[in-house]
């Protein structure tokens, strides 16, 4: 192979490997209900947690709280904490800010029908200040962080298959009460 076709079968694949799921899927993703025991929804979101090599901060009836990741701006886990929120980061060489993200997974809805929010709590680390929340609106907010609550809703729906609700295909025809 050439190297220009092999530089073209690299943009290609490159453009093919940004390529993500798109808004309506992820919305439907995120939007899966279950019918299934609360207790049950509470385990899997630990175990999706534990396979995206988040450890446990807290667990709740209702809600698990993953301890602190801190994240370079590209995405990677830069180290894990047990909890601080002020740790002592290695600022420099190339590092000018640091996110410390928390992941947390709760239920929502109906107890016959049950959803799941992972919400990223973010603070903004930079040498010499005090860390900075970042609300969900925020522009500082990284763009990979999106990307990460995807891939928990995914585990937690692989785990959960079973118990998923199907939805009605948004073309179908709603069905008359019965009188």
């Amino acid at each position: 192979m050439t190297w220009p076709a092999a530089l073209g079968l690299a943009v290609v694949a490159a453009v093919l490997a940004g390529c993500g799921p798109s808004l309506a899927q992820r919305q439907a993703l995120r939007a899966t209900r279950y019918a299934t025991t609360d207790t049950t929804i509470v385990v899997a979101m630990t175990k999706a947690l534990a396979d995206a090599r988040y450890r446990l901060g807290a667990l709740r009836d209702t809600e698990v709280v993953a301890q602190i990741v801190y994240y370079r701006d590209n995405g990677t886990a830069l180290r894990r904490e047990t909890g601080d929120l002020s740790p002592n980061l290695p600022f420099g060489q190339g590092l000018d800010r640091v996110y410390g993200v928390v992941m947390v997974g709760r239920l929502a809805g109906i107890s016959d029908a049950r959803r799941v929010e992972f919400v990223p709590r973010v603070w903004l680390y930079r040498p010499g200040t005090v860390p900075m929340p970042l609300d969900p609106d925020d522009q500082q907010r990284p763009t990979w962080l999106e990307g990460h609550v995807d891939q928990l809703h995914r585990s937690l729906r692989e785990r959960l298959r079973p118990y998923v609700i199907a939805e009605p295909p948004a073309d179908a025809p709603a069905v008359a009460p019965a009188s």
